[in-house]
């Protein structure tokens, strides 16, 4: 495990509930990097100095990358815009992921297959694999529209169900369509509701009783990933 000595903090930045940052929390108080959560949903601002900070990570929600009608989204897509072109360190997660493609000027659009991914798929590297993912490597998926890949992003993961599952583009921008911060608490707070929730509905989606009980198959191998990614992404 890498320490860095930067301690400028990390940008956690949520679109529903603080709680959506899951493990990368923890993992950051074990490497001792200093953080903050910003929930944009809830009027925080993303800052307009980002001098004072040493990247962000942009999580997932249940809003769409093409929802530049809601203020939050707007602006968030214009501030990655300019941090992008400013080379400050971005990570985006499922729809933070989207986000940074569409600010990148690719598009977001529903799957053309019609899957919609709700579950543990199996994810496989690139052929470059610049994110040192695994052959028989399995994520967390939950969501019905992806992004194409930007223009000169190089990408980092497949599958059948969804091409672009991650991308790299320049030295300092990660994007990931699967969820590598998901934790019990996490999963917890999205699947213990009254059933059948209506993900389950939809054309691909696995059950949730199998996502449970796959939970403690793939949780701890996906949090160990996002921890070495974490010190790829900030060195």
């Amino acid at each position: 495990m890498t320490r860095i000595t930067d301690q400028r903090p990390i940008i956690l930045a949520t679109h529903l509930t603080a709680k959506d940052s899951g493990g990368l929390p923890e993992i950051l108080d074990l490497k001792n990097i200093p953080y903050v959560t910003l929930r944009l949903n809830k009027n925080d601002e993303l800052p307009r100095d980002i001098s004072n900070y040493r990247g962000i990570v942009l999580f997932g929600g249940i809003q769409s990358a093409n929802d530049d009608y809601i203020d939050y989204i707007y602006k968030e897509l214009n501030w990655i815009d300019n941090a992008v072109n400013k080379e400050f360190p971005i990570f985006g997660i499922c729809l933070g992921a989207q986000l940074v493609a569409r600010a990148l000027g690719a598009k977001v659009l529903k799957n053309r297959s019609g899957l919609y991914e709700f579950g543990w798929y199996p994810v496989e590297p690139s052929e470059a694999n610049p994110l040192a993912i695994s052959e028989f490597s399995t994520f967390y998926q939950r969501h019905g529209e992806i992004f194409e890949l930007p223009e000169g992003a190089k990408l980092a993961a497949t599958n059948t169900t969804c091409k672009n599952q991650a991308f790299i583009y320049g030295n300092s921008v990660i994007a990931t369509q699967f969820h590598p911060e998901i934790n019990n608490s996490l999963l917890s707070s999205w699947l213990n509701k009254p059933r059948p929730l209506q993900d389950e509905k939809y054309y691909g989606a696995q059950d949730v009783e199998k996502q449970i009980k796959e939970s403690a198959l793939y949780i701890p191998p996906a949090l160990a990933w996002l921890e070495t990614t974490i010190d790829i992404w900030l060195t």
